[in-house]
């Protein structure tokens, strides 16, 4: 696999940050063509949120769980899994191991910026219906 967490360890996070906002277009350009954008920004940037505090809940009760914090015998553990040099440090091990952190960093970010873009499309649709210039 060209593209594989083994060859490539920024390869899932960065298709992530890359294909997440082409599927969300698709979604709202295919599926929810009936509801205004920004209904759907809206209702995304809630969506994204959510799902962030899920990962990241979901991350930190694995590890307080688990009790696998990063430590040098989970560094190790993980190292033999992507195929690394024990004797090296390997940021593919360590991104494994972060990748829900990271995720749930993005969700949140793009989640942000739809709450921005709604708001912004709503600012935008009261000015066009009336709400020029005072006098």
């Amino acid at each position: 696999m060209f593209l594989s967490a083994y060859t490539f360890a920024q390869a899932p996070p960065t298709l992530y940050m890359v294909l997440t906002p082409l599927l969300f277009a698709a979604v709202q350009h295919c599926v929810m063509r009936a509801r205004s954008l920004q209904s759907f920004l809206w209702s995304l940037a809630v969506s994204l949120w959510v799902c962030a505090a899920a990962t990241l809940g979901w991350f930190v009760y694995r590890v307080v769980d688990t009790g696998d914090w990063w430590t040098d015998a989970l560094k190790f553990r993980y190292q033999a899994r992507v195929g690394c040099d024990p004797a090296e440090d390997c940021l593919a091990s360590y991104l494994m191991w972060f990748t829900p952190c990271i995720a749930s960093f993005v969700a949140f970010v793009f989640g942000v910026l739809c709450a921005l873009l709604s708001a912004s499309k709503a600012k935008a649709g009261s000015r066009a219906r009336g709400g020029g210039c005072r006098v």
